[in-house]
Formats: C-alpha cells, sequence, structure tokens
C-alpha cells in the first residue's frame, strides 16, 4: 500500500492507485482499500421488497396503459371506417404533415411532463393476474444479506462509515486522470472561494433569489404562450413548481498543482429554476452547431477528419486551447452570436423569443455556497444544458468574422485542416513556426474576452483521446493518456450485472482498436489494457474474447457512426439491481406466459422476461456530495434523544403516544423512530393505531398537532373519510380510541426543491411496510405514482 499524508506540513504522497491526499485525515489501509474500487463501485445492496414491488406495478402500469391506448385506437380506427391495425399509421401521417408545419409537436411531445394516470389493473386480466401472482411469490423471498455473498468485508464497510461520517474532509473525483483527491473542508472551501471572489464574475448576493427569478420565468414563458411561440401545456412543463437551488462544486486540478490545486467550477442544477428551458433553448441551438464546419462531435469524428491524409514534408500539427471559454464568454458576445445562427433558420419572432430566454438563464445564474448566494455575472454555468452549444456557437461566430476573413488570409493561407471540439482546436500548419506564433499574438487581441494558448510540434501532438504522429506524408494515430490517469475502470467486484461487466473490455478494446491506425500500436495498448483490467479482478477469458473481436473487427467501420435502428418499442421490466435479482427474474419468467396470452401485450414484449437494471448506490453517491456548508448542524442536548414526544401544551397531547418505536399491528415488527419528533414538528409521516388494531399512515406538511386535530374533527363532524367511518362504525364515534405517533420527520436542506415527492415517497414506502393499505388497514387510495 503507499503512504498516508499525516499532516499538511509533510510531503504530500500519492499511493500507487493514485489517491491524493490533501488533508490531515490519516488514511489507514482500510480506508485506501475501499477508496482503491474507484468511485464507481457498488457494495452489494439489500434486497428491497417495497421497491421491487413499486416496480412490478410500474411496469404493469405500463402494459395497461398500452392496452387503453390500443382501445382507444380501436373506437376511433371505427369511427373513420378502417381498421385498427392501420390507424397508428394514419397518426403518424397527421403529425408529420404538423411537424411539417411547425416543430412545435415535437417539442411538446419531449418536454411533456408525465402523467399519473394509471389505468385500474382488473380491467385487464392478464396484467391483474400477473402483477397479483408476482406479488405473491416476492413477498415469500426471504434473501438475508448473509445468505449472499457480499463484495465488501466487515472491516471494510466500517471504514466506508468512517469516510462518509468524517465531518473534517471532503472526497472529490480530480478535474483530470481519474485521481480520487480527500481535501479538509477549509482547503476546500478556500479553493471555491478563489473562484467565486472574483468580482468581474460573481457578485454576492444579499438573499434567496429563487422566489422573485421564478416569478420572472413564469412572466417570461406566459410571454411565450401569449406570443404564440409555446403552448400552455409547454409552459406548465418548463415552469418548475418546486426548484432545488443550485449549488456550485469544484473538481481540483491536481495535474497543476498537489499543493494548492486550482479548482474547476460546476454548477449542479439538476431539477433547478432553469433546468428545463436551458433544455429548450439547447433543443435549438443544437442542430446549428452540427452545421458548423469546424464541428467534431467526439474522437470518432476527429479521426474521420484525419484519415487518409497526405502532408507536405515540414507540416507542423498545432492546437489552439481556449483559456476558460464557459466563464469568460461575455454575455452580450455570446447572445449576438446565438442570435446570427438562429436567425438563419428560424423566424425573427422566434428568435427573439428564444434570445430572451437565453438572456434569462445567463443573467439567473444563481447558487449557493457555504450558506451564501451568488450570482454569475459574466460566462455560463457548466452544468447547464445548453452551455455546450452555446459556446460552440460563440466561437463558430469568432471563427468566421476574426480567423477566416480576407484579412487574415496571411495566415488562413497555411492552414489545411482546421476542426474543434468545442474549445479545441487541432490545425494542420504548412508554414514557419514563428508565422504561427505571430498568429496567435494576433488572434489573442480581441474584444470579445478570448486568450488562446498554443502547442505545436512537427513529430507528434495529443488532441481529445489521440496521439496524433507524423509518418512521412501522412499521419497515424493512437490512443493518448495523460500522465497523471488512473486506471479508473470499473472494479470486477462492483455489484453490476455480469453482461455489463463484460462488455467493458469489449467497448475499451474497440476504443482502442480505433484509435491505433498501426497494428503493432493497438497490440502495446492493449498490454496495457490488460493489466489495468487484471487489476481490478476480470477473468483472463473475457479479456481474450474482447481481444479477439477487437483485433478482427474493420477499423475503417469503426469510424463510421451508426445509425441508430429503430426498432419495435418494447416495454421491459425496469428494476434496480440488488440481491434479489436473480429469484425475482426467474418468478417473471415462470409466469410471463400470462402476459404472452394477451394478444396486444405479447406485441410490445420480448418472449421471455426482458429486465433493464437500474443501478445501485455506489462509493460516489455515498461519499461525494455537490453542497458544501463548513458548518455542520448540531443537536440541543435536550432534544437529542429520538422518538416522539408530547408538547405538554396544545389539546391533543392526549392523543399522542410517547414512544421511540412504533410497529405493525400486521407483522408486529418494531421500528425505531430515529428524529426527534413534537406535537409541533413540522413535515413528517405520521402513523395512527386504533385500539382495534386498524392502522392508517399519512403525511402532512403543517405542524403534526394540527394535523391531528383535522383528523378528530372529520370524526366530530361524521366527514366520510376512512378514520371517521371506523370511529362510528366500531367505536361509538369517540375519537379517544386513536392513537397518533410520528414515525419520520422529514427536513428540508438549504437547497429546497420538490419536497411533496419526498414526502409521498416516504408515505407510499410505510404504507407498504406496515401493511396499511385496505383491506388490512385504512389506506385506501394508494399507488405509486410518486416514484414516476
Amino acid at each position: 500500500m503507499g503512504l498516508q499524508t499525516k499532516t499538511l506540513q509533510e510531503s504530500t504522497v500519492i499511493n500507487k492507485n493514485q489517491i491524493i491526499n490533501l488533508s490531515e485525515f490519516t488514511l489507514q489501509e482500510k480506508h485506501i482499500r475501499i477508496l482503491e474500487k474507484g468511485l464507481s463501485f457498488v457494495p452489494s445492496p439489500r434486497f428491497d421488497q417495497f421497491t421491487w414491488i413499486k416496480d412490478l406495478n410500474l411496469f404493469a402500469r405500463k402494459l395497461a396503459l398500452h392496452e387503453v391506448f390500443v382501445k382507444k385506437d380501436e373506437r376511433q380506427a371505427k369511427q373513420l371506417g378502417i381498421t385498427a391495425e392501420d390507424f397508428p399509421h394514419l397518426r403518424t401521417l397527421m403529425d408529420l404533415l404538423e411537424e411539417n408545419e411547425e416543430p412545435s409537436m415535437e417539442i411538446n411531445r419531449k418536454f411533456k411532463n408525465k402523467s399519473n394516470y394509471t389505468p385500474s389493473f382488473s380491467e385487464f386480466s392478464s396484467i391483474d393476474l400477473f402483477v397479483k401472482l408476482v406479488s405473491e411469490e416476492i413477498t415469500k423471498l426471504e434473501i438475508t444479506p448473509w445468505k449472499k455473498e457480499q463484495n465488501l468485508s466487515r472491516n471494510e464497510r466500517t471504514a466506508l462509515r468512517e469516510l462518509k461520517n468524517e465531518k473534517s474532509i471532503e472526497i472529490k473525483a480530480s478535474d483530470k486522470g481519474g485521481n480520487i483527491v480527500i481535501m479538509s473542508k477549509s482547503k476546500y472551501r478556500d479553493m471555491c472561494l478563489q473562484i467565486i471572489n472574483d468580482p468581474e464574475g460573481y457578485t454576492l448576493l444579499t438573499f434567496n433569489p429563487t422566489d422573485k427569478y421564478l416569478q420572472e420565468l413564469d412572466k417570461l414563458l406566459q410571454k411565450g404562450v401569449t406570443d404564440g411561440h409555446i403552448t400552455e401545456e409547454l409552459k406548465k412543463s418548463l415552469l418548475p413548481l418546486r426548484p432545488t437551488t443550485p449549488t456550485l462544486y469544484s473538481l481540483p486540478k491536481v495535474h497543476k498543482s498537489l499543493i494548492d490545486p486550482p479548482g474547476r467550477p460546476i454548477i449542479a442544477g439538476n431539477n433547478s429554476l432553469t433546468e428545463k428551458v436551458s433544455q429548450f433553448v439547447d433543443y435549438y441551438l443544437h442542430p446549428l452547431v452540427e452545421e458548423i464546419p469546424s464541428y467534431t462531435r467526439d474522437t470518432q469524428h476527429a479521426l474521420q477528419h484525419l484519415e487518409d491524409i497526405n502532408i507536405p514534408f515540414n507540416t507542423i500539427l498545432a492546437s489552439f486551447d481556449v483559456v476558460a471559454l464557459y466563464n469568460n464568454i461575455p454575455h452580450d458576445q455570446g447572445i449576438k452570436a446565438c442570435r446570427y445562427y438562429l436567425k438563419k433558420k428560424y423566424s425573427d419572432d422566434m428568435t427573439s423569443y428564444i434570445i430572451e430566454l437565453l438572456t434569462y438563464i445567463l443573467t439567473h445564474n444563481f447558487f449557493l455556497f457555504d450558506g451564501k448566494y451568488y450570482l454569475q455575472k459574466r460566462g455560463t454555468a457548466m452544468g447547464t444544458s445548453c452551455a455546450p452549444n452555446y459556446a460552440n456557437l460563440f466561437l463558430a461566430l469568432w471563427e468566421e468574422t476574426m480567423v477566416f476573413t480576407d484579412k487574415t488570409k496571411k495566415y488562413t493561407v497555411n492552414v489545411s485542416k482546421w476542426f474543434r471540439y468545442i474549445d479545441d482546436i487541432f490545425l494542420l500548419w504548412h508554414s514557419s513556426e514563428d508565422l504561427l506564433k505571430e498568429w496567435l499574438n494576433e488572434l489573442n487581441i480581441n474584444n470579445i474576452g478570448l486568450t488562446l494558448t498554443l502547442i505545436n510540434s512537427k513529430e507528434r501532438l495529443q488532441f481529445l483521446d489521440l496521439m496524433i504522429e507524423t509518418n512521412k506524408d501522412t499521419l497515424s494515430t493512437k490512443l493518448y493518456r495523460k500522465e497523471t490517469s488512473t486506471n479508473s475502470l470499473l472494479n470486477w467486484e462492483s455489484f453490476h450485472p455480469v453482461p455489463l461487466k463484460l462488455g467493458i473490455p469489449i467497448g475499451q478494446y474497440l476504443r482502442a482498436r480505433r484509435n491505433c491506425s498501426n497494428v503493432n500500436d493497438f497490440k502495446e495498448e492493449t498490454n496495457r489494457l490488460r493489466e489495468m483490467f487484471r487489476s481490478k479482478g476480470y477473468p483472463n477469458r473475457c479479456l481474450k474474447r474482447a481481444y479477439k473481436k477487437a483485433l478482427s473487427s474493420d477499423r475503417k467501420q469503426l469510424l463510421i457512426r451508426k445509425k441508430k435502428i429503430m426498432q419495435e418499442k418494447q416495454i421491459r421490466f425496469i428494476a434496480t439491481f440488488d440481491n434479489g435479482w436473480d429469484e425475482i427474474k426467474n418468478i417473471c419468467q415462470k409466469y410471463w406466459p400470462i402476459l404472452q396470452l394477451d394478444e396486444n401485450i405479447s406485441k410490445v414484449i420480448s418472449k421471455s422476461a426482458s429486465f433493464t437494471a437500474r443501478r445501485s448506490t455506489n462509493l460516489k453517491d455515498i461519499l461525494v456530495h455537490s453542497h458544501f456548508s463548513i458548518n455542520e448542524s448540531t443537536t440541543h442536548w435536550l432534544t437529542s434523544k429520538p422518538g416522539i414526544r408530547r408538547c405538554g401544551h396544545c389539546k391533543v397531547c392526549p392523543f399522542v403516544d410517547n414512544s421511540e418505536f412504533f410497529k405493525s399491528t400486521i407483522t408486529e415488527k418494531r421500528y425505531p423512530i430515529k428524529e426527534t419528533i413534537t406535537c409541533r414538528t413540522m413535515k413528517v409521516i405520521y402513523l395512527i393505531t386504533c385500539v382495534c388494531k386498524k392502522q392508517y399512515v399519512g403525511k402532512t406538511y403543517q405542524q403534526f398537532k394540527k394535523r391531528i386535530l383535522e383528523h378528530i374533527n372529520t370524526v366530530n363532524n361524521i366527514t366520510e373519510t376512512p378514520i371517521s367511518r371506523l370511529v362510528w362504525a366500531n367505536h361509538n364515534g369517540d375519537p379517544k380510541c386513536l392513537t397518533f405517533q410520528a414515525i419520520e420527520a422529514i427536513t428540508i436542506g438549504p437547497r429546497r426543491g420538490d419536497f411533496d415527492i419526498i414526502l409521498r415517497r416516504k408515505e407510499s414506502r410505510w404504507i407498504y411496510v406496515l401493511k396499511t393499505q385496505f383491506p388490512n388497514g385504512l389506506n385506501e387510495e394508494f399507488n405509486y405514482t410518486p416514484f414516476l
């Protein structure tokens, strides 16, 4: 094992797997063993019965919706006097006719909010029977962790828990190279503040602007509806009801410094105020980028540019790199570029509206860091959907107006190839190095905030993940790895499906075959790959198979982008890959013929049970977090004991059960209350237990005591509710037969977000776990729509 850093004053040492410790926290051998597995590593998850039942019902819902639409088509076909088989073709034709007029239909479909509509399974006998039979068998399964092979030892699980709970450190992936970097919280904060404290780039806000900015977005979207640019339905999709506050995090650039690495700022904006609007704007920008002459999609595309090129003697390979492009694009210049290219494809009115939305995104890019709110004043956030294409169009206009012009022919006449991947430019130069540097200086004299750096060579040059080399009058390529690159391949022991793991060597070997124009370079790279895979535990057999497949592949075919083959849509069972996977897949296979017997369903499912695996929690989910706050919340000693307590000051206190546990009257299983809760606590999941053993699970956003009072009032007022009916039917209308417990308190963090969905999901889980669904309990309305 490598050495560990003990203090910041001592030398920082990197162990053989590139774990970089820049903190004062001492990494023990067990901690290193965990981190060496890589952040993509998934520890063996527990079997989660509720999640399987939930996924089963969501799968069945898709089948039921298909049945509903088939019947709808049959009714409409009958009205039109055509066959049901011909109706979908007619509908497709009508869609195409409308799309030729305006792209609005496709946009509405792309951004449409998911419907919560769930047909009753009882209307479809095959679906209903399948769900009941599979559910029965799932509930009988007893899969305990010790009955399955675990991929972490007890000591390693302890180490993982210690790293997760260590409050003095931040764990991040490095900006490049795949390193895992451990920093003290103060050092990480200083790295981020070095970015944020730039007065030209960011400004400190004195308030949370979410509500104010939300109102502004509402007005802007309503303007789009009024002017006919978007529909009312699309507006609802683009306007978030409960947005999550974006947060800034940084990836340490340890390849630049190991002592005080600078950071690359990223804005985490999932479910944020501008997420959907940014996706909407990007929908219009992306097609424009693909038409740029220098546009390079990826490495495969770059190789197509380089294939079969003959070069004169003394050709210089050169690359320009734009320094900090995203953060330095002046808003007016970026908007100018987007407007210029949008007008070539869209109407003036539509262009103006897209520009209004883009301007909103750029000028409302705020985020939370260490308890304070900031606004980005310059550039665009790395993390927002439209940023790459926005940056691409900005540089496209720069190329058109400042690079390839009549005034620059002195330089451009010497360029035979010029292609660009966002901010990385590759060119073939056919003149002196001095003239190339002179051109660089000329390009760096501009009024749009661009600074370029130059790397050039007559022998070899790196571009993307390629090393491009001159070979007499031709170019050759091979796979390029940075000096700081580490072995970040997925560990074989990670809890992923075996077919997925078997596919990784194939993908990597084919990548090497594609990138290496020379077979000897390919073989050298595969030797390196074999060592990397072997160190991650991959069996020799799968590596030999991957090597043979890659070696026998036609490289020219690997350079061609394969078109996606449009297949008939199949409905697959999507489930989380856990310890119950094999058993439940076998159960579904056992009852799959029930679905196959249905004429309509058999057309949209495979002949055997078809599953798609959803990944379980990996080390990155556990150890790496985007939100940062140096001050941890503390709990007062008087309220630190978990459990539900009466506040002692309200009239509903007699109905509250002072307790540290709650239990299901059906299973008799007890569960601990993990938070300190009183009658005054807000946002809780609660349990009502009647003396006759019937139970009800509910949720509330308001204070718990207010919700209790509402339930009591429904009894006193003989309101038609499950609780009231029970009390009047069995207990003469006396609510004293009821006991109330808050069983889980949900804390909303400073980033807020869709709190409703969190509560509804928690409520659904406890209804299932405590078996309170009718007829065992009093929860009559129950479905899995919160998980859609």
